[in-house]
């Protein structure tokens, strides 16, 4: 597992969204040292290419979820104030729809699919949020509480890993991780502190 150096985005950011989707990366919105921006830019394999559009407004420390090989939920994140909006973007298109917002506005939240459903938890929303909650697309779109965290945790990354939602780190909780188990989180302690961190799923043989 060796890195190797690609050219480099056309816009330096951070607090922005990496997504994998299809064969192509799509980086969204973020910090930039001229302010907060809306851009997005898509990375082909080889190359960085800025897209002829721009999200509905910038952004920064929001949440992805694939939802297609060509579609992305954003969710959340930060403009003027805590942001609760949530908004679907086609890499080619751009901005598709608006759906109903998160009940919690917040900044440094994670979220994923697992079981057909949009999971979502912690954040900052003038303090740090041990509050989940999860939406179910289709025809209803409609928003539940999941079970709160055992710990208030912002900038966490949450993943699916052998079929269970776990999420990693943040502040307010930087040494531990917590998996799902039922209707409770289990806390389990994690070798390095992660916090403001990034993470990848793959798969081991």
């Amino acid at each position: 597992m060796d890195w190797i150096e690609f050219e480099s985005m056309n816009v330096g950011r951070y607090y922005f969204t990496l997504t994998t989707l299809g064969d192509k990366i799509l980086a969204a919105g973020g910090y930039t040292p001229q302010g907060i921006t809306a851009t997005v830019e898509v990375f082909d394999g080889s190359s960085w290419k800025l897209q002829n559009y721009e999200l509905t407004s910038p952004r920064h420390s929001h949440c992805s979820v694939p939802i297609s090989e060509s579609q992305v939920m954003l969710l959340g994140g930060y403009s003027n104030d805590n942001l609760s909006l949530v908004e679907v973007y086609s890499i080619e298109e751009g901005f598709i729809a608006e759906l109903p917002s998160m009940p919690t506005a917040r900044r440094g939240l994670a979220c994923s699919m697992f079981n057909g459903e949009i999971w979502t938890a912690g954040g900052d929303n003038f303090g740090y949020q041990d509050v989940v909650e999860v939406l179910t697309p289709g025809f209803t779109n409609t928003w539940r509480s999941g079970p709160k965290l055992t710990k208030r945790r912002v900038y966490l990354t949450m993943e699916v890993l052998d079929n269970n939602l776990v999420v990693f780190g943040g502040d307010g909780g930087v040494d531990s991780l917590e998996k799902l188990e039922g209707e409770d989180w289990m806390e389990e302690p994690l070798q390095y502190g992660h916090k403001q961190h990034a993470s990848v799923s793959i798969l081991c043989n």
